[in-house]
């Protein structure tokens, strides 16, 4: 796993939710988009429902996500991006 996006995950279950969104980090409930890999077209986007407490197989975090038709996808949180929320 990328040790950046391990480190944002940890920063934001370090009780500083606020700092860790403002890195870009992917939390639970937030809009997120597919930025690479090759299982979901890139672009796709969705609410992130899920989060894994750890690392699975392959060392990486898994993420669930639903997109906007109701899909819900199963994704690494390396192929992520958050989407910037307009105020």
């Amino acid at each position: 796993c990328d040790p950046i996006h391990v480190d944002r995950y940890q920063y934001l279950v370090a009780s500083k939710e606020q700092e860790a969104i403002e890195l870009g980090a992917i939390t639970v409930g937030c809009q997120a988009r597919v930025a690479k890999g090759r299982k979901f077209p890139v672009g796709t986007e969705g609410k992130v429902f899920w989060i894994a407490n750890e690392a699975g197989s392959y060392g990486v975090l898994k993420v669930g996500m639903e997109t906007a038709d109701g899909e819900k996808v199963w994704i690494n949180i390396e192929n992520l991006e958050r989407v910037k929320e307009v105020k």
